[in-house]
């Protein structure tokens, strides 16, 4: 993950045309255009703080 590298945690990607307002709210992702969007690093590091158990300060912990 770019966050254990050191870097940062930036994600575009192209949303279904009904689910940006969702994302927007859901995510704090932000429209670029068209249906393409954008996860800003402090955003991505919630998610991943979220979804990922074992996250910690930007690493993985070992088990």
């Amino acid at each position: 993950m770019s966050f254990e590298k050191g870097y940062g945690g930036a994600v575009v990607f192209e949303s279904k045309t009904a689910l940006i307002q969702h994302y927007e709210k859901t995510l704090g992702a932000q429209l670029l255009w068209g249906i393409r969007m954008l996860i800003n690093t402090p955003e991505a590091l919630k998610l991943a703080q979220q979804y990922f158990k074992d996250f910690d300060n930007g690493t993985i912990q070992d088990p």
